[in-house]
């Protein structure tokens, strides 16, 4: 997941997480600890322009950043933010939520944002290494709290 200071409207980023967390004070993440990378904006950047000038012809560079649990990265953005709850819950009740979203998105018209597909992503370890960029490209890595705390800041003021 690509996060950091921008202008974005689309429910499914990075930056619209953090921003309801903000605003909501609390999140449910699955029970079960799973590996998401978290990228920070501006490193994505710089390694695009990086693999411009130093990427070798047909290869393939992952620009990520850390590995974090979601347990990991909530918690950091209320570190940032000074508040916020964080309630684990199993598989089970992800499924069912994902199930009812996905009615309730039959009968009203609207779009579910949480389906069924959406609890296997969440339950789904999605961890990457830059190792090679970060070799071969010069490609480096903002430290997450550092990142994190950027993003807070600049959705704290301009949201």
């Amino acid at each position: 997941k690509v996060f950091g200071p921008g202008h974005t409207r689309n429910a499914y980023t990075a930056d619209q997480v953090i921003l309801q967390y903000m605003k909501r004070k609390w999140i449910v993440i699955p029970g079960k600890a799973v590996l998401i990378n978290f990228a920070y904006i501006r490193d994505v950047v710089q390694g695009h322009y990086l693999a411009m000038l130093h990427g070798k012809n047909r290869e393939n560079y992952i620009l990520g950043g850390e590995n974090k649990t979601y347990f990991e990265f909530f918690n950091s953005i209320r570190a940032c933010h000074g508040s916020g709850n964080i309630l684990r819950a199993p598989l089970k009740v992800f499924h069912l939520w994902g199930v009812l979203s996905e009615a309730w998105q039959k009968i009203s018209g609207r779009r579910a944002l949480f389906t069924p597909q959406t609890v296997d992503f969440l339950f789904s370890d999605h961890a990457f290494s830059s190792q090679k960029a970060i070799h071969e490209l010069g490609y480096e890595i903002t430290p997450f709290e550092d990142a994190m705390r950027i993003t807070v800041e600049y959705l704290q003021k301009y949201r």
